[in-house]
């Protein structure tokens, strides 16, 4: 008996080649080249609304991941500030009860 997602391979492989075999390849994509501009001083915002609570974020910027100076910075950002048994959640959420939520968030 099969399970849900399970697919017959052969079959697979001969409706692939049925509905995109005779798709040409496309052109290569350029590998994007972003620079970001050094961050000389602080930057704020502030945006009024009608909400419950207000609302602060917090962000800045590190290292790429694919730096190997930035895998060594993973587990402390990871401990710091990924989940609900991190310091800062529970230092914030928990103990001071001056926040809702913390997460730590990455682009990579």
């Amino acid at each position: 008996m099969r399970s849900f997602g399970d697919f017959d391979p052969e079959k697979a492989r001969e409706l692939v080649e049925k509905y995109f075999g005779p798709l040409k390849r496309g052109e290569e994509v350029p590998k994007i080249k972003a620079h970001t501009p050094p961050i000389t001083s602080e930057r704020r915002a502030t945006i009024q609304d009608n909400v419950q609570l207000p609302r602060v974020y917090m962000g800045w910027l590190s290292l790429r991941s694919s730096n190997r100076v930035m895998r060594k910075q993973i587990s402390p950002q990871r401990f710091l500030g990924g989940g609900k048994s991190s310091r800062l959640y529970k230092k914030l959420v928990y103990e001071k009860q001056i926040a809702l939520d913390v997460a730590l968030i990455s682009s990579r």
